[in-house]
């Protein structure tokens, strides 16, 4: 994920606090890292550090396509995968690690005191919004949330998901389908319904005036209010 570090750079200040929800084995926060450290910042680094939860017919896409190693789904891995992501970062004490449930993990960090937000955690449909609407919060006005794996513009998303979803389960997946991650980009779509795009990055500004309907569009989704905006 090239393209968080080059938003965390651009949009750097003193004092500046980050967070990276879904930081894995931790090469992305090791690439802006120094960034963060050289204005006095914060990072929150949030995970569960239990791999995804993919079902056999996705393991064996991503084996084919060599994008996960046998194993790193396995839960027994917690102890590893955390020991790996704080070796990656040399255990930096600027960085604050979270490690659980995303949603969860969220209570911990204080409202309006994030001056960027990356959502790249579960790319299931209904987790990404459970993940934007308890960050949202956490965002200060003029702050940014952004996530990774959106991979068309905001006005692609009725060509893609036409072409490519036959079936609501589709948003379901942790995968592509078959490169597109459906479930990030309708929920995207839904609750900002535009954004800025930065190759595979989603981007949108927080203000006082647009958090409070960004949060409705969030509950609406979840209740299942909007999934007449597609009839697929």
């Amino acid at each position: 994920m090239i393209e968080f570090p080059n938003i965390v750079r651009t949009n750097q200040k003193p004092n500046m606090t980050v967070a990276e929800v879904g930081v894995w084995e931790g090469s992305t926060v090791a690439a802006y890292l120094d960034t963060v450290k050289k204005n006095n910042g914060t990072i929150y680094a949030v995970d569960w550090f239990l791999g995804s939860l993919i079902n056999s017919v996705e393991i064996q896409e991503w084996q084919a396509m060599s994008r996960v190693a046998p194993g790193s789904w396995n839960p027994d891995n917690f102890e590893v995968n955390l020991k790996a992501f704080k070796d990656r970062i040399n255990n930096d004490p600027c960085v604050k690690i979270l490690a659980g449930d995303s949603v969860e993990m969220a209570e911990d960090i204080p409202d309006e005191s994030l001056d960027i937000c990356c959502i790249d955690a579960s790319h299931r449909y209904t987790q990404v919004l459970k993940d934007i609407g308890a960050y949202l919060p956490k965002i200060k006005s003029g702050g940014i949330i952004c996530g990774h794996d959106c991979e068309c513009t905001w006005d692609q998303v009725t060509l893609v998901l036409e072409k490519h979803m036959k079936h609501k389960d589709d948003l379901d997946r942790e995968t592509g389908v078959p490169y597109f991650h459906l479930g990030v980009i309708k929920a995207v779509y839904d609750v900002f319904e535009r954004w800025k795009s930065d190759g595979l990055m989603w981007l949108v500004n927080i203000t006082d005036e647009n958090r409070q309907g960004y949060i409705k569009s969030v509950n609406d989704c979840i209740s299942g209010n909007m999934w007449e905006r597609f009839r697929i």
